[in-house]
């Protein structure tokens, strides 16, 4: 054609999908959820697949899904971790709801709070709970089994002796 051609130095493929995921506090169906307008009620449970995650394989991953579905459970939390890519892959070909945990769990706290034997450089920072935040949502940001990000898990063990069951926050971490 006569045009000139760019050299080719990064190149990606990536499935995606499109669902329309509603919850609504208020109106004539609160507290319910729909996903592409039918409505749902969630059953699941949450999945650390194994203590060493260099472990998971897509047999493994393969199998839990399958159990899940054998169980008649229709949504995971992944909590307090990210899967490897393929565990997505499998949700969105299986068509399983993913609740996925944000990473910060416990110590992470943007209120300054420094962990003992904790790097405060790390854990109360929060241009790196920032950075980590876009690094799993830019990694799985196309995943339609996604349907609910949760950004901190437990964050109320910032505190020292706060107790869940009275409602009441600390002014400041322990």
């Amino acid at each position: 054609t006569g045009m000139p051609t760019a050299d080719l130095y990064d190149t990606a493929r990536s499935t995606f999908g499109v669902r329309a995921v509603e919850m609504s506090e208020t109106g004539e169906r609160p507290w319910q959820w729909s996903l592409n307008g039918k409505r749902l009620f969630f059953r699941g449970t949450n999945v650390i697949p194994t203590i060493y995650l260099s472990k998971v394989d897509d047999v493994m991953i393969k199998r839990d899904l399958s159990l899940l579905k054998r169980a008649h459970l229709d949504g995971v939390i992944v909590l307090d971790h990210h899967q490897p890519p393929a565990f997505y892959a499998e949700a969105d070909r299986e068509g399983m709801p993913v609740f996925q945990e944000f990473t910060l769990v416990w110590e992470y706290s943007a209120a300054r709070h420094v962990r003992e034997n904790g790097d405060p450089a790390l854990t109360a920072n929060v241009d790196v709970m920032r950075r980590m935040l876009a690094q799993a949502l830019m990694r799985y940001h196309n995943h339609p089994s996604i349907v609910w990000w949760s950004l901190h898990d437990e964050p109320f063990f910032t505190f020292g002796r706060f107790d869940a069951g009275t409602g009441e926050i600390p002014e400041a971490p322990f």
